[in-house]
Order: structure tokens, then sequence, then C-alpha cells
């Protein structure tokens, strides 16, 4: 049961052949559009907790962990490039979506625009947090972690320690303090899971060098098959990916919105999560001219 009265299951689900957690909550009504949210690197289901309860008062809300993250099973081989995109079509098959907006965050978000690219007719909405995919420039820290034996160092044996969580994920925010306990409890006990900091920082390999994003992993110039309806949402303070990212976007995707966050850093939807969720949800509900 959420803080508000609204009930919240969980479940799983079996997708690729790994086990995968969920949260569930508001209406189940097929006239109502469902909405799925996805977390970033390293982050977890429980990142929309401020979010869930806003968006299910109207729509059907699916928050999803990924594999290697949360409750969901780390998987024995690397995932490979495309998986983020396979994986995704498979949860919405998996829960009986044929349609749905996407709300992804960072890494989610570089998901949720993967598929919005590769089955426009899957997605009838989509919103953009923070987006990976969108430009090379890279917070130093993550270059350094896809460097031999560094990535190792930071994720697998400093990054057990509750003082490291606290440094590496506080500076995500704008206000620090916005990192609970609640969280970096979270984190460690992912990190502390057998195999589990070797995939996310395979995963984070997959995407960045020492020089910044591969080029080969950029979305920009494939904008243009976008067909969904599009928000971005970005912090002007984000120190991962900077709000230029999110300006070379919009100008990729005509007549998609952004909206910017002062004041704030990876995460808007826990800085800012009123503002966040009233966007969102305008959004959302606003007839399109027409829903591709």
């Amino acid at each position: 049961m959420g803080a508000s009265g609204l009930e919240i299951a969980r479940g799983t689900l079996q997708v690729e052949g790994l086990s995968v957690a969920y949260l569930a909550a508001g209406p189940l009504d097929a006239a109502l559009p469902s909405v799925v949210l996805v977390h970033g690197l390293g982050a977890a289901k429980s990142w929309w907790r401020h979010t869930i309860p806003a968006l299910a008062a109207r729509f059907r809300v699916y928050a999803l962990d990924l594999p290697a993250h949360g409750e969901s099973a780390v998987p024995q081989a690397v995932p490979d490039a495309g998986f983020g995109a396979r994986f995704l079509l498979a949860a919405l098959d998996a829960l009986g979506l044929p349609r749905a907006a996407l709300v992804g965050q960072s890494l989610g978000g570089y998901i949720a625009l993967q598929v919005a690219i590769q089955a426009r007719q899957r997605v009838s909405r989509l919103v953009l947090v923070d987006s990976a995919g969108l430009g090379r420039d890279l917070n130093w820290l993550l270059r350094v972690a896809t460097l031999p034996g560094w990535g190792e160092l930071l994720l697998g044996v400093l990054g057990r320690y509750r003082w490291e969580i606290r440094r590496e994920y506080g500076a995500l925010f704008h206000d620090p303090s916005v990192l609970t306990e609640e969280m970096a409890e979270e984190i460690k006990a992912n990190r502390d899971r057998p195999r589990a900091s070797a995939v996310l920082l395979a995963m984070l390999r997959r995407g960045v060098t020492w020089r910044g994003v591969k080029r080969s992993v950029l979305l920009l110039d494939q904008l243009s098959q976008v067909r969904a309806p599009a928000l971005m949402i970005w912090g002007d303070g984000d120190p991962l990916f900077p709000l230029s990212h999110a300006r070379s976007a919009q100008e990729g995707m005509p007549g998609s919105r952004l909206e910017v966050f002062a004041a704030c850093g990876h995460c808007p939807q826990l800085e800012y999560p009123e503002r966040f969720n009233r966007s969102v949800t305008d959004f959302l509900a606003r007839p399109a001219p027409l829903d591709a």
C-alpha cells in the first residue's frame, strides 16, 4: 500500500529468460492509457516512488526493475547492445500491453527511445528524462570507470561502502540530501549481489569509453523516425548529460517539447516530484492530433 492509500501491486514477469520485478498501480481499464516507467543504470523501480501514485490517479502504471537492478535477476551473460529494446518490448508483451506510453530516465530514456524508433506502433507517448544516447559529453567519473581496473575498484570494491555510495549517487542531485538512507541501502544491497556490479560495469562499457559516449550508440540521427508525441524533461545542472543534449534532440524531433528544471540535477522526478508529476500527467492526458 502506498503512502497515499493507493494500492500498489508487486509482481514478477519472465522476460528474456529472466525473472523481472515490477510494480503496478491504477485502474485496470482498457480505455485508459497504460504507462511504463523505466529507470536508469544503477537505479531501481523505487526511484519512481513519487511518480507512481500521481500517475496512477489517471492511468494504469507499471514500473520495472531492469535486469541486474533492484529485485530483478542478474543475467548470466552480459547484455548486448540491442538487449534493452528487446527487453522492454518483451516486457510489454508479458504485461499484455500492445501499446503504452513510455517514461524513461537516463539509460531508461535511451531504451524507451530505441523502442519508439524501432517499434513505433507500440508507443503512444514518449517522455525522456535526462536521457542517455543524445550526445557524447559525459561525467568524467563514468569515463574513468570504463578504464581497466578502475571500474572494478569504483564499483566492485569502493562501491560496496555506504560513504562511497552516498558520494557517488549524491552527486547526481542538485541537493544531495534527496538521496535517502533507504535508497543508499538499496543500492548497496544490489551491489552486494553476486555478479551484479560486474554486469552493471559491463553495461556501462558497452556504451562508454574514456572519451565519452560511443558514437555507435548515439540516436541523434534516428530521431526523425519517432512518431509518438514526445516530451523531454531535463535538469539544468545535470552532472552526467548536459542540457545541450536535450537541445540537440529537440532539433531532431520536430514538435517535441522540452521542459527545463532549474537548480536540478540528473533526477527531476526525485528533486521536484510535484512539478514533474504535473508536467507528465498533463502531457499524457493532452489529446494528440494523431497518435501514430
